[in-house]
């Protein structure tokens, strides 16, 4: 005999006006046991649903109260086992004591779990006349024969009603469920009705709420043709890629009214909220190898009405001074390429040499897919180089080329995915004589996650670098290979990492490899720890020697979580520490993970 269900999605916490306690009456404490198997994830399941456990320390006011707290649990836990398969539990329970506190004991055999035997969509006044088909089992994402979980269940109609909005019914709903248990052959029968609406395709775009953006801006971010069958998923595409060019607050695009032609067109009202185009920021690090810096920043992100961000970032600190100033063109000569003007002047004293001047480039960049992106184009430096007391001028142009791969969760504090960077810069141009080189770097990081919240995540990196063309003292000083410091391997000062002259300055390298690994573990949501070891070195010849040895260093750092990113100090100690060279300890502050 088939027997009807609805499955149970949520419960409340259940507490009776009668479970408080009265301060100045005795309760009926209690301690509790709750016998459950580990398997599928019911326990947990079970032991956050539980009032018995959550008000363990409210104990009601009568035994008979507490026997309708433990009622209200068993009603839960069946409800629970049900979302998970369980069609069938035997749950049992015990009071025992004849008085205060009592032992509750609790236990939980799941029985069989229940398949799905029949997945039966119907529609609401017939089946429609879909151009684009109408999807069964296999689009919900479900199989028959497959355990009937609940959320399963609940996720294939989600998957369903989207399915249908991405091929020309944006109305479409699930007006109805039911489910039914067949106990003797343990599976279960279920059944949705979709209310489909109208089939609707794309019409003329209506735009509002424009004022200093152009609207330009928008047209040329349209994702679809007029007479197009409706797309959902085109809609949204088409509003994040609005949302990105950062000059809008708010975007909404939809189906306008309920009028549609002869044709099955129907006007979509794209309505915006722009935002403040300008914006001023400020920035405090510290780190022992270059003490503090200052940074301040100002941008405007809508220049001349096409989402054009003009951006000034100053660097002051003891040791070094920058100014930098960007400029971007979103769409520049093609949809998704944009123009990237860079200038910047700067005065550095820096560990292995002192640099005055201005470098900078021109160059594009554009999405190869989702997650990667190339750039290309022209760089300069003309910089004045004191190293060993000895000045000389640096003319060098380059063109530089790279990729960079992206998938990760999170810019300031990723947890999943990985990234990748590569760039060739060949470089020709002038250091005391006529020079030509070409310079490659691969850098890249990981991040493993091991728990469902995120509580424990390891992060690796590693960084290769080699130079070609030229041997070392005729690479300017700036295009050399360096090692040590905040971004690199923290626990020796900056640039301090590999071949040192007889005064003990860095003489960079041709090469560089360089490892890392820390562990990002929460404490609390706001407080985590997180103990690394990195390592490498810089070499003289183009390819790392692995024959000679390596500098690694170890450390611990805490991170303090903020809405906008974490804050960052870290601790870090040379376990190759050189006489005269290293210090103790180096430490580091600044927002964000070290990578």
């Amino acid at each position: 005999m088939a027997v009807l269900f609805v499955f149970a999605m949520g419960w409340s916490d259940g507490a009776a006006a009668e479970d408080e306690p009265n301060p100045d009456t005795e309760t009926a404490s209690y301690e509790v046991a709750i016998n459950v198997p580990d398997e599928n994830g019911i326990k947990a399941l079970i032991m956050d649903s539980s009032q018995l456990i959550r008000l363990e320390d409210r104990p009601p006011p009568t035994r008979n109260a507490l026997q309708r707290r433990i009622e209200t649990d068993v009603s839960t836990f069946a409800a629970v086992m049900r979302s998970k398969g369980y069609y069938d539990p035997d749950i049992r329970f015990e009071i025992t004591g004849e008085a205060a506190p009592y032992k509750v004991d609790l236990s939980i055999a799941p029985g069989p779990r229940y398949t799905l035997a029949t997945f039966e969509i119907v529609y609401l006044g017939g089946a429609p006349d879909a151009p684009l088909g109408l999807p069964g089992v296999a689009e919900s994402g479900l199989e028959i024969g497959e355990p009937a979980v609940a959320d399963r269940i609940a996720g294939a109609e989600s998957t369903l009603v989207r399915w249908l909005h991405n091929r020309g019914y944006p109305y479409a709903e699930v007006s109805d469920r039911l489910v039914l248990a067949n106990h003797p052959d343990r599976d279960i029968w279920v059944q949705i009705t979709i209310k489909p609406g109208p089939l609707i395709r794309f019409g003329d775009l209506q735009i509002e709420g424009l004022v200093d953006v152009l609207p330009v801006v928008v047209e040329r971010n349209i994702t679809w043709q007029r007479g197009d069958v409706y797309d959902q998923s085109k809609v949204e595409a088409m509003r994040n890629r609005l949302l990105g060019a950062n000059v809008f607050e708010r975007v909404s695009i939809r189906p306008e009214g309920t009028a549609i032609d002869p044709g099955g067109e129907r006007t979509m009202l794209a309505e915006f909220s722009e935002s403040l185009p300008r914006s001023i920021g400020a920035g405090l690090s510290y780190s022992t190898d270059l003490g503090p810096e200052v940074t301040a920043s100002w941008e405007h992100r809508n220049l001349f009405g096409e989402a054009e961000t003009l951006s000034t970032r100053m660097r002051v600190g003891l040791e070094r001074q920058r100014l930098s100033n960007s400029f971007r063109k979103p769409d520049f000569l093609a949809r998704d390429q944009d123009l990237i003007v860079e200038a910047d002047l700067l005065s550095e004293k820096l560990e292995a040499f002192d640099q005055t001047g201005s470098e900078g480039s021109v160059r594009l960049e554009w999405p190869v897919n989702e997650h990667l992106r190339g750039t290309w184009g022209v760089a300069y430096d003309f910089l004045e180089i004191e190293e060993s007391s000895d000045t000389k001028q640096s003319i060098l142009f380059g063109l530089p080329v790279g990729y960079n791969w992206d998938n990760t969760n999170n810019f300031l504090d990723p947890t999943s995915g990985f990234r990748i960077g590569t760039r060739v810069t060949p470089w020709t141009g002038s250091f005391e004589r006529t020079v030509t080189f070409v310079t490659t770097e691969i850098d890249g990081s990981t991040y493993l996650s091991f728990d469902s919240d995120d509580r424990i995540v390891l992060g690796l990196r590693a960084s290769f670098g080699t130079s070609l063309g030229e041997e070392l003292v005729n690479i300017p000083s700036n295009r050399r290979f360096y090692a040590g410091g905040g971004g690199s391997i923290r626990g020796y000062a900056f640039q301090t990492v590999g071949p040192l002259d007889d005064a003990n300055k860095p003489l960079g390298g041709r090469s560089l490899l360089t490892v890392g690994a820390e562990l990002r573990i929460k404490v609390t949501e706001s407080i985590g720890i997180v103990p690394f070891y990195e390592g490498g070195n810089v070499y003289d010849g183009r390819l790392p020697d692995l024959h000679e040895p390596m500098f690694w260093a170890a450390g611990l750092g805490f991170r303090y979580y903020t809405v906008v990113g974490p804050i960052r100090f870290d601790v870090a100690f040379p376990l190759d520490r050189r006489h005269g060279v290293d210090d103790p300890f180096q430490f580091y502050i600044s927002l964000g993970q070290a990578f």
